[in-house]
């Protein structure tokens, strides 16, 4: 019988941070910050909503489901201070995967910084990995930790709506996540996504564990969205 573990989406932890000394250089931390916006619900930017990264130069977001859940549009506060709106364009409920595109105008051209994806077949038990994220206690925040187990299934309870949702070959990693990191990258000493953070822990313990959709899930969420964008 398969083994099941019920966890919170954005359950509220203590924030304090036990650092693994792994070798994430100061440049590979500010490439991979620049990549990651705060989420806010109103264009003034009052409403912290979660976090998301950018998988493309033009600006493409990738998020949680939760996250954009009753919200087809979404505020995004880049590194650089710069405001962008987002609109939904494509989600996946079974994955957790969301995806919205940024509002230009056709006369102005961006490049925005993005992240690359890993080569999931290096990922391994013990291998440091680092979350960035954005939570109501701060911005851009760095946490530290190492994959416990690459091939975990899960129980969510949605504290939202209070269902439950089955996931399989979750990742799951030690660092220690306050509330907000839902769609933030779980990333490799590279600073390449390995997954994308959406829920930890319910219940206190002397081992924290948080969980991270599996980079396999979201290269083909990824895929699906570019055939359907390029036709």
């Amino acid at each position: 019988m398969k083994r099941w573990i019920i966890l919170v989406i954005f359950c509220p932890i203590i924030f304090y941070q036990f650092l693994f000394f792994a070798d994430f250089s100061d440049k590979v931390i500010e490439n991979t910050k620049s990549a990651i916006v705060a989420l806010y619900t109103d264009e003034n930017l009052n409403y912290f909503r979660a976090s998301g990264f950018f998988i493309n130069s033009s600006g493409v977001v990738i998020t949680a489901k939760h996250v954009v859940r009753d919200h087809l549009k979404l505020w995004a506060r880049l590194y650089n201070g710069r405001k962008l709106e987002l609109t939904l364009n494509r989600f996946q409920e079974d994955d957790d995967l969301a995806i919205m595109l940024p509002k230009v105008s056709k006369n102005e051209s961006f490049n925005f910084p993005y992240l690359k994806f890993s080569d999931i077949n290096k990922l391994a038990v013990g291998q440091p990995v680092m979350s960035i994220g954005n939570s109501i206690n701060g911005l851009w925040q760095v946490v530290y930790g190492d994959i416990e187990n690459m091939y975990k299934n899960i129980i969510v309870e949605d504290d939202v709506n209070l269902n439950m949702v089955k996931f399989k070959s979750i990742i799951e990693h030690s660092s220690i996540m306050p509330k907000g990191f839902s769609g933030s990258p779980l990333v490799d000493e590279k600073g390449e996504v390995l997954g994308m953070n959406i829920a930890i822990s319910k219940f206190s313990s002397d081992r924290n564990s948080s969980y991270a959709i599996n980079l396999g899930m979201i290269r083909s969420f990824v895929e699906e969205f570019n055939r359907k964008n390029h036709k």
